[in-house]
């Protein structure tokens, strides 16, 4: 089990529970004995994440960097192969305990943002899911 998995099944439970946080600076997350404590059980949990709801890429759609820190930093798609697997593999048991996965989507024609929201089973460009016990 994952530590996002087991986060989330103590946060059903009563007890203490740590939070992880992440240093966007580092680029990683901080020392366990940074992370905040709560005391379980939650109501609501939100999850912040990048990818949380979206399916893996085919391996054909890996192959091309899709911008210029990709083709400078990972022009052999090590990150992008790791990431995928793990929207193939790890994620999906975690997304499924998602109730609500609501997102945000940039327009490229209009630079817009628009709120969108769905099921865990209509992928679209997400970051946030909602988990209630």
């Amino acid at each position: 089990m994952s530590w996002e998995a087991r986060t989330l099944e103590a946060l059903t439970r009563p007890g203490p529970v740590s939070i992880p946080r992440f240093d966007k600076a580092q680029d990683d997350r901080l020392p366990e004995s940074a992370w905040p404590q709560l005391d379980g059980p939650t109501d609501v949990v939100l999850v912040g994440a990048l990818w949380i709801g979206l399916p893996p890429l085919d391996e054909a759609s890996l192959r091309a960097p899709i911008n210029t820190l990709e083709a400078v930093e990972d022009p052999h798609a090590v990150w992008r192969g790791h990431a995928n697997r793990a929207l193939a593999e790890s994620y999906p048991a975690l997304f499924a305990r998602c109730e609500l996965l609501v997102g945000a989507s940039a327009s490229e024609k209009s630079n817009s943002t628009r709120c969108l929201a769905s099921l865990p089973s209509e992928p679209t460009p997400i970051f946030a899911g909602f988990m209630s016990r």
